[in-house]
């Protein structure tokens, strides 16, 4: 089964660190934040339900799934050859902008359709992991509280955006914490990016135009490398073969 969105390569090799992002990119991701950060909740949610049932039962091959913890945020199929993306300030506003107003309806969303895409993520959430069924998970409290986490760990990199060092800092903490005490697949976080870029440019397309989609899929792809060379400082073996 393939990723919902190519978001910069096709291996979860870290590679080279690409091009930052221009003040404009980052102006265009916070601008378009606050559209997607109003509905956080159901969109996450709608996320990950669409990642579990994409997935059948399956996953790309026995993973596990990437939740965003309070301890940081989150990254999914974002990366490839290249290293994380930085924002020109014209860019970053406008992500800003569209990624509060859409992060209230999103976060729901978004874990609906990661789970649902992506069943094999479930086993790593017991309260929920027995669940198949896309409107009972929409009504899951557990599902909603972990939705509200992933979306509110990519506010706080998208808020942060401004300052490489913190937004650095958060990821670190989120890889090592998945890698470690999760140990979750890598590959999960690819996959998640995936979602949720999807998510948001279906349920958004008024603000997710073609280039904003491609300024979020750069900030994704800053994401997964800053995430992936988490898994790598703390010595995950299979960092090169979680492939898609």
């Amino acid at each position: 089964m393939e990723s919902p969105r190519d978001v910069g390569g096709e291996t979860m090799e870290r590679g080279e660190r690409a091009e930052p992002l221009t003040d404009a990119e980052r102006e265009i991701i916070q601008n378009t934040w606050v559209h997607v950060y109003e509905n956080c909740e159901d969109v996450g949610v709608s996320v990950l339900i669409r990642y579990v049932v994409r997935w059948g039962g399956g996953g790309p091959h026995s993973g596990g799934v990437v939740g965003l913890h309070s301890d940081g945020a989150v990254g999914h199929h974002c990366g490839g050859a290249g290293g994380p993306p930085q924002a020109h300030i014209g860019l970053m506003v406008l992500i800003k902008y569209v990624g509060l107003r859409v992060l209230i309806v999103l976060r729901l969303v978004v874990l609906i359709r990661f789970f649902v895409n992506f069943p094999s993520a479930k086993q790593y959430f017991s309260q929920f992991q027995d669940m198949d069924d896309p409107e009972e998970m929409e009504r899951s409290v557990q599902l909603r509280h972990h939705a509200r986490r992933v979306m509110s760990a990519i506010n706080t990199v998208v808020e942060n955006l401004h300052d490489p060092e913190k937004v650095s800092s958060v990821l670190a903490l989120v890889g090592k914490a998945h890698a470690v005490k999760h140990k979750v697949e890598p590959m999960y976080f690819k996959i998640l990016c995936g979602v949720m870029l999807e998510v948001f440019s279906e349920d958004f397309p008024e603000f997710f135009t073609a280039e904003v989609q491609m300024v979020w899929t750069k900030l994704m792809g800053a994401v997964y490398w800053h995430v992936t060379g988490a898994y790598t400082e703390v010595g995950w073996v299979q960092l090169s073969s979680s492939a898609v």
